[in-house]
């Protein structure tokens, strides 16, 4: 749903305060949605402009969202036209779903237009005489050309009808703009969830593809493979042969003693060998095609062990509901896929960054997450001490938890809580009521040799039924950056 006109009339009526705000910095976290920080005397403020499909609205931004890591081209437009500006006015055409923001540039007059029109919501920048000099998405009217360079054309006015108002009444100074951003918050927070859901999703099922196609490609290579008891059985017939071919035969015929009876079998033969080279290369080639059968199961087993596991990480990125765990099982998928390492949205690729993610517990001390299969490994095992906390979820795939030691002291109750949420949120047992933690030093944790990333023995461990808590696991994925 999208706001109405009688509500962008009350949201805009409350956001005047902002006309004369300097605007200083531009985000674009979507391609219809625009951030605009603009300072106020005394206070700064974030002004969200929002024209995604039915899901128009117009409202300061208590939580900015993570931006795409290619910048989109709306941001460019933007930053290139309005920083610096001013806002020179904010209002809406009367009756309509539209916000016109206007400002002053060293370069002139500007304005950005918010048709909050819903599934056709745009943004739309204008410079002089109202000139159209970009927009968010291309329009799709074909009445109503939104194009560079030509003047802009408000769409038809509407039909009057009865408008709702649902965001009114509150405390502070913007109680409107905070009540729409509570509605539409969730929402749009849930659409680019099911976004990158979705964007991992495909990823996941074009690796899986691939894994198909290679094992379609196994199976001939076997059936070939398969040939190599017949080089093997020529090259026996041959043998006894090999002194009377004659230069330049194609083919000689031998007898064959089977359990079947005797049977005449003409052996082919390359016309330029002689026949004990004829001997040497069907031996040859029988040992390399024996050799390629035993790669042949080797690889179609690897194929297949991957195969499940992005079977299992399909369903975990199906129910996953963070754009850390997300991108983390994205990445996973990407690393049993054989595919490029997908690199999280908004994030820039400048030096690395740990194999954890680090939360603090309500008693103060550090709980380390391993992001991801081969993570668990390099947190584990090169960055753990030997006396440091480990735990895991029993019984399920998930990550390694580490609560590093402090000066010997073993962690607090609050601290051991908090590490099996995280322990239980971070694994197949995310959403049970109880969750089975293992718990033991990293130092009775241990890697088999060959095993896949991730997986560990470990001993000395104690079970710990841990009873799930919403506040809890709240009160720690809200120390995660947006």
């Amino acid at each position: 749903m999208s706001l109405s006109a009688t509500e962008l009339t009350a949201v805009v009526a409350e956001l005047q305060p902002l006309v004369g705000g300097t605007v200083q910095k531009i985000w674009v976290p979507s391609p219809r949605t625009a951030i605009l920080e603009l300072r106020v005397p005394g206070a700064t403020h974030a002004l969200l402009l929002g024209a995604e499909p039915d899901e128009t609205r117009l409202h300061l931004a208590t939580q900015r969202p993570a931006s795409p890591a290619t910048p989109l081209h709306l941001q460019n437009l933007l930053r290139a036209h309005l920083l610096p500006a001013r806002l020179t006015a904010l209002g809406q055409i009367p009756g309509e779903r539209i916000a016109r923001l206007e400002f002053d540039t060293p370069t002139g007059k500007r304005a950005l237009v918010a048709e909050l029109t819903g599934r056709h919501g745009n943004l739309i920048l204008l410079g002089a005489d109202d000139a159209v000099m970009g927009v968010a998405v291309p329009s799709a009217s074909t009445t109503r050309p939104v194009l560079p360079g030509h003047a802009y054309v408000p769409p038809p006015p509407r039909e009057a009808a009865d408008e709702r108002q649902r965001f009114a009444g509150g405390a502070g100074p913007f109680p409107i703009s905070a009540a729409i951003e509570a509605r539409y918050g969730p929402l749009a927070r849930e659409r680019a969830l099911a976004e990158r859901r979705r964007d991992a999703l495909r990823g996941v099922a074009a690796a899986r593809k691939r894994i198909d196609t290679a094992l379609q490609r196994i199976q001939g290579d076997r059936a070939r493979a398969k040939a190599a008891e017949s080089l093997r059985r020529w090259a026996d017939l041959l043998a006894p042969l090999a002194s009377r071919v004659p230069r330049g035969a194609s083919s000689i015929r031998a007898t064959s003693y089977t359990e079947e009876g005797v049977e005449e079998v003409d052996v082919p033969l390359r016309p330029e060998l002689s026949g004990r080279e004829n001997v040497e290369r069907y031996y040859k080639e029988y040992r390399r095609m024996r050799a390629a059968e035993a790669r042949i199961d080797a690889r179609d087993s690897e194929l297949r062990g991957r195969g499940e596991r992005l079977a299992a990480l399909a369903t975990r990125l199906a129910a996953a509901d963070n754009e850390s765990e997300i991108d983390e099982l994205a990445r996973e998928a990407a690393a049993a896929g054989g595919g490029a390492r997908i690199q999280r949205r908004g994030a820039k690729d400048e030096s690395p960054r740990p194999p954890y993610r680090t939360f603090v517990s309500a008693s103060g001390r550090s709980i380390w997450v391993g992001r991801g299969a081969r993570e668990n490994d390099s947190l584990t095992f090169r960055v753990a001490k030997g006396n440091d906390l480990w735990l895991h979820a029993r019984g399920v795939p998930g990550a390694h938890v580490v609560v590093p030691a402090a000066k010997g002291a073993a962690p607090d109750e609050p601290t051991l809580l908090d590490a099996c949420a995280l322990a239980a949120h971070f694994s197949g047992a995310k959403g049970e009521a109880v969750a089975e933690i293992a718990q033991t030093l990293v130092r009775y944790v241990r890697k088999p040799k060959g095993s896949a990333p991730g997986a560990v023995l470990y001993t000395q461990d104690r079970s710990i039924p841990y009873r799930h808590g919403d506040d809890r696991i709240a009160r720690l994925l809200a120390q995660e950056p947006g």
